[in-house]
């Protein structure tokens, strides 16, 4: 490493050993406490430790601890903490000094995941994301978003004369749209479908957020999919079948008359949020191929597998 610094998720403690044994070195962070035995740990923790702030170089700090630790100690010891990933290298910084400060929790949990942090965060910088939908929903996926460090949040109105072309060049789609205006998400769905663009969509029930399914074109079920399955397993297909044609042609967002509380669509806007995350930078998502369904007065949620439709008309070819 050229310029060290200590991954500053970490509380860094001793805990002396017994006489004439070894000492612990601790760093605890909020997933995982490390303990290191070994001899010298007062003096590397009051001498080394507050030189690993990434302003120093390698060279620097041998120099400045040169009458307690030889170079060949201080190499060891530093390559025993970065192979516990609790050192990074400041020489590598891609990202300036206000984002690394306002976005440090993020960063760190992106360390922790395994990742190279910075340039995962570089990634979402450089990503754009549509969420079309502008009630209370979709409000809150795009300030989550935001929060997040994407490098666009396109907001679309569900009203929006072509959807298909408010779409190019995103990345991801997350769709945050009352049930009156159903007929939106079909034009999203044929969209991504023809985009090959990732996306998925939440609505709210009640007390209960309906989220997903998340689709990828191409290997998971489609929206279509997901709502053919849903009508031929209700109890009685043909009222609901109904239902749907009559969603599909009411065109009418009616999230101001349902029985809702405020909480619920932050819950639920956020949870949309961290799957177009999950999903540029890498991690495995929440909801590819199936629905869940989140009771948010009991936090218990079920999931519910989505099977691909044979002869799907969007998906099916």
């Amino acid at each position: 490493m050229q310029r060290p610094r200590l991954v500053a998720n970490y509380y860094v403690r001793l805990e002396p050993g017994p006489a004439g044994g070894e000492d612990a070195l601790v760093f605890t962070s909020g997933r995982r406490e490390i303990r290191l035995a070994g001899k010298s740990f007062t003096e590397f923790l009051a001498r080394v430790v507050p030189l690993l702030d990434g302003r120093r170089t390698l060279g620097e700090i041998q120099e400045a601890v040169a009458a307690t630790f030889s170079a060949a100690d201080l190499a060891r010891a530093l390559a025993l903490l970065e192979e516990q990933r609790l050192l990074e290298d400041a020489a590598l910084d891609i990202l300036d000094d206000e984002t690394r400060a306002r976005l440090g929790p993020q960063l760190h949990w992106l360390h922790e995941m395994g990742f190279q942090a910075q340039a995962v965060q570089q990634k979402l910088r450089e990503s754009a994301v549509a969420v079309v939908g502008t009630s209370c929903l979709g409000a809150h996926a795009a300030a989550s978003l935001e929060a997040a460090g994407l490098g666009m949040v396109q907001r679309v109105p569900a009203g929006h004369s072509d959807i298909r072309s408010a779409l190019q060049g995103v990345h991801f789609v997350v769709a945050a749209v009352d049930a009156g205006l159903s007929s939106v998400l079909y034009q999203v769905n044929r969209a991504c479908l023809d985009l090959r663009i990732p996306w998925t969509s939440a609505m709210l029930s009640a007390h209960e957020g309906l989220f997903g399914p998340t689709v990828f074109p191409g290997r998971t079920p489609c929206y279509l999919c997901y709502k053919m399955r849903a009508v031929a397993c209700a109890n009685d297909p043909g009222a609901a079948f109904a239902f749907e044609q009559f969603l599909d042609q009411r065109k009418h967002d009616d999230s101001a008359r349902r029985e809702n509380l405020p909480f619920f669509d932050g819950m639920l806007g956020h949870l949309l949020g961290l799957e177009a995350l999950k999903v540029l930078s890498g991690l495995e998502p929440s909801a590819p191929g199936s629905l869940l369904v989140i009771d948010f007065l009991t936090m218990e949620t079920s999931r519910h597998v989505v099977l691909r439709k044979p002869g799907c008309p969007a998906c099916g070819h």
